[in-house]
């Protein structure tokens, strides 16, 4: 139903599920914590998108710090001495040097592993000839990661990013790559893009929160939302429907109506909320 609403046409895109559980099943990843699918179009061959998802919960926060948690740190001491930013171009190597004391058990389980398991998984069942991954926070970062590792084109809302952690992950990956793969969209006063050095693609984004909401930035409604409004909502499948939730709940003007039905109707059921 969530593609469906999105995309405005049944069978435009689909989850294949099985595909994810047959990976999990085989190469031991049934009860994982980490979530991720797979979405095919049809009236597209070859093409799918890996969707990660992104932090809900402690557990996941826990991950995060232990990703991206040494370039956090060397990014607030490149804040905080004199002539911080004269560091920057080995704070990568020093971040590197944390492989030395991780314990290996900390890296055989971090969620990206999976994911790259995942993505080389379907590259390698030969079934797709154009492939991408997506996510949001947590997800975005892992998205970046993952598809630097794997080759493949990767776009993140609100990920982490990766220039400074790049030697930490296994395998490392290049600045070269990291550059020429990874897309990251920032919004305005949102704090975990900030994490890490961004790559030199990305696209930074107005955000409509109140100053005093900390997390509002954050919230991935609200950046599709941002989107929809400052780009327009025409898709492959026409006019992509702007989901109700984008004026209610986040303040965006109602959308310009193109047909008969006025926003009150459209909304009234609900049918295009979240």
């Amino acid at each position: 139903a969530e593609l469906v609403t999105w995309f405005g046409a049944e069978g435009f895109a689909v989850y294949n599920g099985a595909i994810v559980d047959e990976f999990k099943r085989d190469f031991n990843y049934v009860g994982s914590r980490t979530e991720y699918r797979l979405i095919e179009f049809p009236l597209i061959p070859g093409l799918a998108v890996v969707v990660v998802r992104g932090t809900s919960n402690a557990f996941d926060a826990l991950t995060d710090l232990q990703i991206w948690g040494a370039a956090a740190l060397l990014q607030m001491l490149r804040f905080a001495l004199p002539f911080g930013d004269a560091w920057t171009p080995i704070l990568h190597r020093l971040a590197g040097f944390t492989r030395v004391l991780e314990n290996s058990r900390l890296t055989e389980t971090a969620f990206y592993r999976e994911t790259t398991e995942f993505v080389e998984f379907v590259k390698e069942g030969g079934n797709y000839t154009t492939l991408h991954i997506t996510g949001h926070s947590l997800g975005g970062g892992l998205a970046i990661i993952s598809g630097a590792q794997t080759g493949i084109p990767a776009i993140a809302i609100s990920g982490p990013n990766a220039q400074i952690s790049r030697l930490t992950l296994e395998p490392p990956v290049t600045k070269a790559v990291v550059n020429s793969l990874t897309f990251n969209i920032i919004p305005q006063r949102d704090a975990v893009p900030m994490i890490d050095d961004r790559g030199i693609l990305f696209q930074e984004i107005e955000c409509n929160a109140p100053l005093n909401d900390a997390i509002g930035c954050h919230s991935i409604g609200r950046s599709v939302c941002q989107l929809l409004f400052a780009c327009g909502s025409t898709a492959l499948t026409g006019t992509r429907p702007i989901p109700c939730y984008c004026h209610d709940d986040f303040g965006f003007p109602k959308p310009i109506a193109t047909g008969n039905r006025t926003y009150e109707d459209a909304c009234s059921a609900d049918a295009n909320r979240r």
